[in-house]
């Protein structure tokens, strides 16, 4: 809206579209687009005209909950798992909300917000070879997703 408000000023200051579209690194075509939209529509000419393509599903109220969410315990919640899966968020969250997202996308938006899948390392007291039952031993800090700062390291 600021560049096409831009287009209209610098044509009621007398400027050529030629000139503007050079100032502006738009084509003439674009400047005189602008112009007619202003003269024909005013202000709300100059604001973006609705964009195709399919609505969002995932609204600000979802992503809050999916963060929380994965950030609980799942025990808290009455679940007998430990861990969350991207499975396990999407059929939670499809359950709470109605929205039904993939797990893929689940795992999308978790990276984005800065999440990582974090498994049990093995150690000297849990070996590699016994594993049936390293989930009931370990804490839960130690697997699922968590947050991970900026400029930290991500192996942790």
């Amino acid at each position: 809206m600021a560049l096409r408000a831009t287009v209209v000023l610098l044509s009621t200051q007398g400027q050529s579209a030629a000139i503007i579209a050079a100032t502006l690194g738009l084509t003439a075509r674009t400047v005189y687009e602008c112009c007619r939209r202003w003269r024909q529509h005013g202000l709300l000419g100059l604001s973006d005209a609705p964009r195709s393509g399919r609505p969002r599903q995932v609204e600000a109220t979802y992503l809050r909950l999916l963060l929380r969410t994965a950030e609980s315990d799942p025990r808290q919640l009455n679940f007998a798992f430990t861990r969350w899966t991207r499975a396990r968020l999407a059929e939670y969250l499809r359950q709470r909300t109605g929205v039904d997202v993939s797990p893929e996308w689940v795992g999308h938006l978790l990276r984005q917000h800065g999440y990582v899948w974090r498994r049990a390392k093995p150690s000297l007291r849990f070996p590699r070879g016994n594993r049936a039952d390293l989930g009931a031993r370990l804490p839960a800090e130690a697997i699922g997703y968590r947050r991970v700062r900026a400029g930290s390291d991500k192996s942790a």
